[in-house]
């Protein structure tokens, strides 16, 4: 048999999708030595990697937009794990930038309705991965902002607060979550860390392990030093991979979760 016959009788090679839906951090995360850019090199042969990032996105918008990325259709259409990365803007001040500030009350309420949407469409909890905005340095924040004629628009501390809502939505949904705001300023240069974009911190040589809790510390296991995007990388990595041997079928939803309405 010719081997066009033989491939012609073959079924098609889909891979199993991972997509990465979030802000800017996430549109520019496949350039050079950006974080998804590593998560596709590391799930080359065995996931696509999707980039989905909006640059100036907030919830209010994601939400909206969201349906339109992923429908309830084939399961090998169906992602085997979904980042939800946003909080950037959403935390921005409203009185100094009000078209991108999202009140927290509904923060909460938009990554919960996105939860909600993505198990709607047999996306289930456990392959949703929540992802907390990460530290601002705000005397480099305030510089930009001085510089495009605008006042200081974003504050650390009001980060931290999205940061924590993020960590209890995935808590009440029953998600995985990655606590960037608190790992980033766990860095043994604590003001070098803050004072770095998330894409350049993560580009940089090693990230101490030492003070990290069990889920973070196993998603660098091994790696002495570790490149510090691999701790988000090493997190989808791990989500998309529970179970390899059904990594195409469609997965069961989980029990009723605080994350339901009702």
């Amino acid at each position: 048999m010719a081997l066009c016959e033989a491939v012609g009788c073959g079924s098609s090679l889909v891979w199993p999708r991972v997509l990465l839906f979030g802000d800017s951090i996430t549109q520019f995360s496949f350039q050079q030595g950006g974080w998804g850019a590593s998560l596709a090199d590391k799930l080359v042969r065995k996931c696509d990697v999707l980039n989905r990032g909006f640059s100036g996105y907030n919830t209010r918008w994601a939400k909206i937009i969201l349906p339109r990325l992923i429908r309830k259709g084939n399961s090998l259409d169906n992602p085997v794990a979904v980042t939800i990365f946003f909080g950037a803007n959403d935390s921005a001040l409203k009185d100094e930038n009000p078209k991108q500030h999202v009140p927290l009350d509904e923060y909460v309420a938009n990554l919960k309705s996105m939860v909600r949407y993505l198990k709607s469409v047999d996306v289930p909890e456990n392959r949703v991965i929540l992802v907390t905005p990460p530290p601002l340095c705000e005397t480099a924040w305030e510089a930009e902002c001085v510089t495009q004629g605008y006042k200081l628009n974003r504050l650390n501390s009001v980060v931290g607060e999205y940061a924590s809502a993020c960590l209890q939505v995935a808590q009440d949904c029953g998600t995985d979550v990655l606590d960037l705001w608190t790992l980033m300023q766990r860095d043994s240069q604590l003001e070098v860390a803050r004072c770095l974009p998330v894409e350049k911190w993560m580009r940089d040589d090693s990230v101490d392990t030492h003070n990290l809790d069990e889920r973070q510390r196993r998603f660098t296991e091994g790696r002495k030093p570790v490149s510090k995007g691999y701790v988000l990388c090493d997190s989808i990595t791990v989500a998309s991979q529970k179970d390899k041997t059904k990594v195409t079928e469609q997965m069961g939803g989980g029990q009723r979760s605080g994350c339901e309405k009702g």
